[in-house]
């Protein structure tokens, strides 16, 4: 019987420690890249100028990254994770955001962008943010990842720009009103 034969039987439990060993040495090789891979994904998010956060579906806040702690005037992370990320939010914007993180989290959307809102920095100030938040996995349960550009800067150059156009249409009207109440020919 080929079962009481010891050769193929040893032969048999070194293929099987061989596929072992070479299994083992795949999944070390996949450990190996994908740690590769999070120092090389952590190192683009550390020097990112624009703020990156996540938050878990309690809205605490796990991670933010140095632009984030900058961003809302922190001097270290301590002081934004395990805050809610609803409270940088501006309190007239908490609702819609509120449903729209919701529905990244349950799917309807994979992700969700917000031109121009309202956020809060930790001392109560206020700033204009474009903001995008997307349903990643952290700590392999579901979680949402958050970037937030500041743009309030934009904004107020937008304002100078307008009025330095509405100026300048009222000069230009004013120069018009004067050519034609002229008695001669300009």
């Amino acid at each position: 019987m080929a079962g009481d034969d010891p050769v193929a039987g040893t032969e048999a439990l070194q293929a099987r420690i061989a596929a072992l060993e070479a299994d083992l040495a795949r999944a070390k090789a996949d450990l190996s890249a994908q740690r590769g891979q999070e120092i090389w994904f952590k190192g683009l998010v550390e020097i990112s100028p624009d703020a990156m956060l996540v938050h878990d579906v309690d809205r605490k806040i796990v991670y933010v990254n140095p632009a984030g702690i900058r961003l809302f005037g922190a001097a270290s992370a301590d002081q934004v994770v395990g805050a809610l990320a609803t409270s940088f939010i501006h309190p007239e914007d908490r609702r819609s955001v509120n449903a729209d993180i919701d529905a990244v989290l349950n799917g309807t959307m994979p992700s969700t962008s917000s031109p121009e809102q309202r956020r809060l920095r930790l001392d109560g100030s206020e700033f204009y943010a474009d903001v995008t938040a997307s349903a990643v996995l952290w700590d392999d349960r579901p979680a949402v990842l958050v970037v937030i550009r500041d743009i309030s800067n934009r904004l107020r150059a937008r304002a100078k720009y307008r009025a330095a156009e509405e100026r300048r249409a009222e000069a230009h009207a004013t120069l018009l009103d004067a050519i034609e109440a002229m008695s001669e020919g300009f």
